[in-house]
């Protein structure tokens, strides 16, 4: 169990890897950007991207309009 702030919202989840995340919270991958500690993980990497205690996580959907 990690202790992670998710969108800003303190979260105790069963995951190791940023793409377990976005299975647990049932995200699809494909239609999100997600920033870890601050920093933007590409689509390849989010699989085998390590998530532990302390990490703050933000999951971006695109916006239409303008």
């Amino acid at each position: 169990m990690v202790k992670i702030k998710v969108n800003g919202d303190e979260k105790e989840l069963d995951v190791a890897t940023l793409g377990a995340l976005l299975s647990v919270l049932d995200v699809k991958p494909e239609r999100v950007a997600v920033v870890k500690n601050g920093r933007i993980v590409p689509r390849s990497e989010r699989e085998n991207e390590p998530v532990a205690d302390g990490d703050s996580v933000d999951i971006f959907s695109p916006v239409n309009g303008g």
